[in-house]
């Protein structure tokens, strides 16, 4: 009787070794799945903190209230005259922080050709100043207060006739035309060159200026065969804009 009884005694210990030993292995599995859960969580957190602002509360919305921080400005049809192109996006601080804002140009595309110039004051001016066409990126600030919104536009203007002269230094965008007058700047002074021939053009490209009249006659013509041949815009633009923290917070 004492025999059995303790066959008894040992084999409920041994059923509660073995539940005690299944209840361990189960608590160390459920903390592993935990521990790893928490782990992913953590490091997709962490992945959209640092791959874009929008995590921590900024929005960037486009005309059509489509929210986008990468901006493609394609503009077709270009043609002196042409009613000016808007492109905008507004950029709101729904955060608790003060911020800054800037844009960078990512790439600049005019008949086909990438303009590559890598100081964003230098790119401004230049799409100011060197073709009869004019193009803006304009931000009215460069910080955002908690809370506060502004409008980022990229124009594009390009105006038919000008009371003053003016001409434009030849760069890759421009191919020689026999039929245009080509002149170059002597003391101050647009003097009329003769050029022949479009080896002696290029050769001597980048001393050579265009007045305002061909300058609009070889874009219009140039935009509009670009287009038609390729079915892309006469004029591509990349922007990418950001919104990041100031240093003080």
């Amino acid at each position: 009787m004492k025999k059995n009884r303790t066959k008894q005694i040992n084999s409920i210990s041994k059923k509660l070794l073995k539940k005690k030993y299944y209840t361990i292995v189960l608590a160390l599995f459920t903390l592993g799945v935990n521990i790893f859960a928490w782990f992913a969580f953590s490091s997709n957190a962490n992945l959209t903190i640092e791959g874009t602002v929008a995590s921590w509360d900024i929005d960037f919305k486009d005309d059509k209230g489509v929210s986008t921080r990468n901006v493609i400005v394609n503009v077709s049809e270009m043609k002196p005259g042409m009613d000016t192109y808007t492109n905008s996006i507004m950029v709101s601080n729904k955060s608790d922080v003060e911020a800054t804002f800037k844009y960078e140009i990512d790439q600049i595309e005019i008949l086909g050709r990438q303009i590559d110039i890598t100081n964003q004051q230098d790119m401004n001016n230049f799409l100011k100043n060197q073709y009869p066409f004019r193009i803006d990126l304009i931000s009215p600030q460069e910080t955002l207060d908690i809370n506060e919104s502004l409008m980022f536009e990229v124009n594009v203007n390009w105006p038919f006739e000008i009371d003053n002269p003016k001409y434009y230094l030849q760069d890759n965008a421009y191919i020689y035309d026999q039929e245009f007058d080509y002149y170059r700047l002597v003391n101050d002074t647009f003097t009329k060159y003769q050029i022949n021939d479009s080896i002696t053009y290029e050769n001597e490209k980048n001393t050579l200026y265009l007045e305002k009249d061909d300058a609009d006659s070889f874009f219009g013509m140039q935009c509009s065969q670009y287009e038609k041949t390729t079915n892309k815009s006469c004029l591509s633009i990349k922007l990418h804009l950001t919104v990041e923290q100031t240093n003080d917070n």
